[in-house]
């Protein structure tokens, strides 16, 4: 941090001088662009999972009106394949959802919510579930 304010002071300095000299080259020293990278942990999955988990709360109580809702959210999915199209135009794919080992066949709720927005459910921190009941379609395990 202390490095970055010193290159900034030193190119506010630099310019200045530039401007008071009636030059109108530009600085020689820019400041520099500092990215940090995010630690990773094994911790990654906690907050898809609690998510998720949320989610299945939700669906459960009957707040969502059809009662066949899933979580359906491609944020909360990892290898995800296409495996062809429903009848109403919408892409399938074969997945499985953060930090779970079986695979599910379905839609994702963000193709859902182009085409029939009323069959999206929000399960809270932005995340979606699908009523598909509402789509006359079924989310089936893959063997």
């Amino acid at each position: 941090m202390k490095n970055l304010f010193k290159a900034s002071a030193l190119s506010l300095c630099i310019a200045a001088s530039s401007a008071t000299a009636g030059s109108l080259a530009e600085p020689v020293v820019s400041a520099p662009v500092i990215v940090e990278e995010a630690s990773t942990s094994s911790g990654g999955a906690l907050i898809p999972l609690m998510i998720l988990a949320l989610g299945v709360i939700v669906l459960s109580s009957g707040n969502n009106g059809g009662g066949g809702g899933a979580v359906s959210d491609a944020r909360l999915k990892t290898d995800i394949k296409p495996v062809g199209m429903t009848s109403m135009g919408l892409p399938l794919y074969q997945y499985r959802y953060v930090g779970g080992q079986q695979t599910f066949e379905g839609v994702m709720a963000q193709d859902v919510a182009k085409v029939m927005p009323e069959a999206i459910i929000p399960i809270g921190f932005g995340y979606m579930a699908v009523d598909y009941d509402m789509l006359g379609l079924e989310m089936r395990a893959v063997r």
